[in-house]
């Protein structure tokens, strides 16, 4: 799980790069990598807290019960949270240069917080230390090495991203105890009520939530980390293992299981197994066909994927020829045309969105759906490959 919220937080920071590129066709405010690290945490921020509230102070101990799967070992319902929080007290502390205390370094958050109230302040605490510390990260000292215990994160940057890529990974395990609990998540309500396009699994839907005065608020921290080689390496190396994630996770779910859907709970109308995968691929080519300003495929146009595809077979080479898409587009994205826009694939995005904002919302979206193929296989006594290890 570290490796893919390690993942995601490299990710999440060239969206931020790429969606904030000039979106609007007038020309946005210059802000600073603070702001657009702040901007971040504040949108995660407003999806985390409501679904604590969102749970009722006696559902607080939940886990999902062993009769339900393989949850041996899960955490309940206020672990989630208070996991979540002192991992961002913990990024907070290092982003300020100093030395994480034993109980941020507790995976299960302080002892103190016990009750409902008492575990939303500390949630709460944990946002407001983060929003603290970024004010003090700019363009000189952003990438600047710095101690750390971590083996790869050694820089401010990565440190508040992974505060916000750690956080939205169990968001979504956070939406699916809600639901077990027959509780409609707060951003799934919100959606539906706006008459959205709402993600049918109860997760982040890039397509359909950003709306025009949220592009036009996004902060704009310039180009220039894609100029460096490494950084293109490194994303690309980031494609081929959320690929993994998701491929892996795909295989070990038997074919007899892809229709399967969650009954016990508030899962009404959301997708089978099968068709998460496929709404998975559709978008990985419907985003990488726009990055690349080509036709959609055929059949991906309605996030679906074709009626064709049916078979465990076929959809699993459905999924890897998505990803192969993807990586089609990444790799023809550079500093030069990175902020380029495009045609808008939503008419809910309101401008065009850029080649690599496209691209990697895609990633992000992948890791969405990952996080709820990770609950499916659960709740089918099947471990993921990624918790094996």
């Amino acid at each position: 799980m570290k490796n893919r919220n390690c993942i995601l937080a490299a990710l999440l920071f060239l969206a931020y790069a790429a969606d904030t590129l000039a979106q609007s066709d007038k020309p946005l405010q210059q802000r600073t990598v603070a702001e657009t690290l702040e901007s971040w945490i504040t949108h995660t921020e407003t999806l985390v807290v409501p679904v604590a509230d969102a749970m009722p102070e006696d559902k607080y101990s939940f886990a999902p019960p062993s009769t339900s799967g393989d949850f041996t070992g899960v955490r309940t319902f206020a672990q989630q949270l208070k996991h979540l929080a002192a991992n961002n007290y913990r990024m907070a502390t290092l982003i300020l240069g100093g030395k994480p205390s034993a109980e941020m370094d507790n995976e299960n958050g302080t002892d103190s917080a016990r009750t409902k109230a008492e575990i939303m302040e500390y949630l709460k605490g944990s946002f407001e230390v983060l929003h603290k510390s970024v004010t003090t990260i700019d363009e000189t000292n952003v990438v600047d090495p710095i101690t750390s215990p971590s083996l790869w994160q050694k820089t401010r940057l990565s440190f508040a991203v992974d505060s916000v890529a750690h956080s939205m990974d169990h968001f979504g395990q956070l939406v699916e105890y809600l639901r077990m609990n027959g509780i409609v998540p707060p951003e799934s309500r919100l959606k539906t009520h706006q008459g959205m396009n709402a993600d049918k699994s109860g997760g982040f839907d890039p397509v359909s939530q950003t709306s025009t005065a949220a592009l036009e608020e996004r902060a704009d921290p310039g180009a220039a980390f894609l100029d460096a080689p490494r950084e293109k390496r490194a994303m690309q190396i980031f494609l081929k293992l959320v690929e993994n994630r998701v491929v892996t996770a795909a295989e070990v779910m038997p074919a007899n299981k892809y229709v399967f859907v969650p009954t016990e709970g508030e899962f009404n109308g959301v997708r089978s197994f099968g068709q998460q995968v496929k709404h998975l691929a559709a978008t990985n080519h419907i985003l990488a066909a726009a990055a690349l300003e080509e036709e959609i495929p055929t059949g991906a146009g309605d996030e679906a994927g074709p009626e064709t595809v049916r078979s465990k077979a076929d959809i699993l080479q459905y999924l890897k020829e998505s990803f192969a898409h993807l990586g089609e587009a990444i790799a023809a994205i550079d500093s030069k045309n990175a902020a380029v826009k495009t045609s808008p694939i939503s008419p809910l995005q309101g401008t065009a969105p850029t080649r690599l904002s496209l691209a990697v919302e895609a990633l992000i979206h992948a890791f969405d759906h990952y996080g709820q193929m990770v609950e499916y296989l659960r709740m089918n006594g099947i471990v993921p490959p990624a918790s094996r290890s």
